[in-house]
């Protein structure tokens, strides 16, 4: 009994292997493998046939001849006369140092005391004359030239004639603006021949930066010159 047992064993492992060996009809093995699903198309190559046959029938495009490139016309820049070369600025100041500019004239203050002779001298010593005052905007500038120290200072307005007010300018300006103080000129003695303008020092401060006529020959702490640089 046990011999039959094994040989029924043999027979259904040969039957068992006989159907696992037996072919597979659906298989072929030529089948190209499915493509990954992240895989690139392939392009297919492109058509190297022959090319296209000309329309020798057709007339060919017209010719348009170019532009000529522009040109600069850089021989007659070159050639051309420069333009006008405005003057170089000046660029010294107008005075020098130690004197004032105002409406292109220089001014100076020279101290010491002096008449009127004296301190005409010592203005031109420096190219210059007593001061001419054209207008209440000079005059004003010229105050304020006037040391806080001084009580006067010669101008350069001289009397002329007999009567009071017969003053010109010593530069031959026009007297075309007066500052006469309160009562001036009034030529006390006869003698009132030349004048000066008040300074901050006066005793009277009314009276400053006002003109008065005096004695050429007093003696002033100042005279203010005036120059055309």
């Amino acid at each position: 009994m046990a011999r039959s047992g094994c040989t029924l064993t043999l027979v259904v492992l040969t039957l068992a292997l006989s159907g696992c060996l037996q072919p597979n009809p659906d298989f072929q093995p030529d089948d190209p493998l499915p493509p990954a699903a992240d895989a690139a198309p392939v392009t297919p190559p492109l058509d190297a046939g022959a090319p296209p046959a000309l329309d020798l029938a057709s007339p060919p495009p017209p010719v348009v001849d170019a532009a000529p490139p522009i040109v600069p016309d850089l021989v007659a820049r070159d050639l051309a006369p420069p333009p006008d070369l405005a003057p170089a600025p000046d660029l010294k100041p107008p005075c020098p140092t130690g004197e004032a500019a105002f409406a292109g004239h220089c001014y100076r203050v020279i101290e010491g005391w002096m008449s009127y002779p004296e301190a005409r001298q010592a203005c031109k010593a420096q190219g210059a004359l007593p001061v001419s005052i054209g207008s209440a905007t000079e005059a004003a500038a010229v105050y304020a030239l006037i040391p806080k120290n001084l009580q006067a200072a010669w101008i350069g307005l001289i009397r002329t004639g007999d009567g009071k007010k017969a003053f010109v300018w010593e530069s031959g300006e026009p007297l075309s603006y007066t500052a006469w103080a309160p009562g001036e000129p009034n030529n006390s003695g006869y003698q009132e021949d030349c004048a000066e303008v008040w300074g901050p020092a006066i005793s009277n401060p009314s009276l400053a930066g006002g003109w008065n006529d005096d004695a050429c020959s007093t003696l002033r702490a100042a005279v203010i010159c005036e120059r055309t640089p």
